[in-house]
């Protein structure tokens, strides 16, 4: 089996160092491992190592690992990013199908990234871009859909609704086309809410700018594309203390 070829951007040596030993231990495919601790030189000597695999700090004075990797674009290698931002932050992320690791650096989440890695393939520079923007707290707009075919980008006000699937979930579009993604309603749920989503009943997550009617005696919701979904009890007291009456 050939042998990954690596590169670390850190300007912390310490964690450089950390980052570097432990893939050492536990990452067994990947081979020749390259550090830089200054983004600008690491500019200079990425594009001619051959690198399949890039693991870049974000916060890096004078270039953040962001602007470093927009620079790069183009890229034929996998990127996993490496911060210290929250889990808040990190939804940034998630949204834009981006691999991450959170420091201090947890040995089984960084094989596991780097298996994912392997699999989704390379980035392209929307996915940098809209995950910086929305790290820095701009309005997310976008969830990115990853699939052996490249990454889709669907707007959030396109989805009608969420729907449970097993282990997938089906959403629903406004042009009435279904797409089937591998993340739970849960997953979805944790991404979403907040952002005009709401959890109404354990099968469905609902965009709450395209309900048209509430059935009190029924306890259903009727959506934009005319279906109608069950709310539970307890989400139905919480969905109409949203909105404003007059």
């Amino acid at each position: 089996m050939k042998l990954l070829k690596a590169a670390i951007v850190d300007d912390e040596a310490d964690s450089l160092g950390v980052l570097q030993a432990t893939l050492a231990r536990c990452c067994p495919e990947i081979g020749t491992i390259t550090s830089f601790n200054d983004p600008n030189t690491a500019l200079q000597g990425i594009p001619s190592l051959g690198i399949d695999l890039l693991f870049l700090d974000i916060d890096m004075p004078g270039m953040n690992g962001f602007e470093l990797l927009q620079k790069l674009m183009p890229v034929n290698f996998g990127v996993i990013f490496v911060t210290a931002h929250n889990e808040f932050a990190l939804k940034a992320f998630k949204f834009n199908a981006i691999d991450y690791l959170l420091k201090p650096i947890d040995q089984n989440e960084l094989s596991e990234a780097v298996k994912r890695v392997q699999e989704k393939g390379v980035l392209i520079s929307d996915q940098v871009e809209s995950a910086e923007m929305h790290l820095k707290g701009n309005d997310l707009k976008k969830i990115a859909i990853s699939s052996q075919q490249g990454v889709s980008f669907i707007d959030l006000d396109h989805i009608v609704y969420g729907e449970a699937d097993s282990n997938y979930t089906t959403l629903v579009l406004t042009d009435k086309k279904r797409i089937v993604i591998s993340k739970t309603l849960k997953e979805l749920q944790d991404l979403l809410e907040g952002s005009s989503f709401m959890r109404i009943h354990r099968q469905y997550l609902i965009n709450l700018n395209h309900v048209q009617h509430l059935d009190r005696s029924r306890s259903t919701l009727t959506m934009i594309d005319k279906k109608e979904l069950p709310i539970s009890r307890q989400q139905k007291d919480k969905f109409l203390e949203l909105f404003k009456w007059i």
